[in-house]
């Protein structure tokens, strides 16, 4: 969904929309909250011309290895050491470039792990008031009114 900011500048948002229940479990009111993903975004069409690129980038070496892998049987004895040495630098040349593709992905961050779990909504709101809403001067969470 696209949002747009008070300077007008628009933006990806996530969107997303809970039921309000009371003690009978019959939905009373929403609440609705959005995010701007903006950033989100931006890094999965990173990621897609990334791949794309690796793609490209393995493509080539691939080929070369498959034409030189076929001439090779059949290839003059004169021109076999060359075939080898092709084969050679361009399975190294692929090395390198499968350990780049490596490294990059180690730095990605696939570290971050999400659990989900069933909660009142209530008991989330109460505590997220709760540990942001200090009164001035106080230790202590101030007395919520209505």
């Amino acid at each position: 969904m696209t949002l747009h900011h008070k300077n007008g500048q628009s933006y990806d948002a996530l969107l997303q929309i809970a039921p309000i229940v009371d003690e009978r479990g019959t939905v009373i009111s929403y609440l609705t909250s959005h995010r701007d993903i903006s950033r989100i975004e931006t890094l999965q069409r990173m990621q897609t011309r990334f791949i794309s690129n690796v793609s490209h980038e393995l493509r080539t070496p691939i080929a070369i290895l498959k034409l030189y892998a076929d001439m090779l049987p059949t290839a003059p004895s004169d021109r076999r050491s060359n075939y080898e040495r092709a084969l050679q630098l361009t399975a190294e040349s692929l090395s390198h470039l499968v350990e780049d593709i490596l490294r990059v992905n180690s730095l990605s961050g696939d570290g971050v792990q999400m659990a989900v779990r069933r909660g009142s909504l209530s008991e989330l709101v109460e505590g997220s008031i709760f540990t942001i809403w200090l009164p001035a001067g106080s230790q202590e969470p101030g007395e919520l009114k209505p």
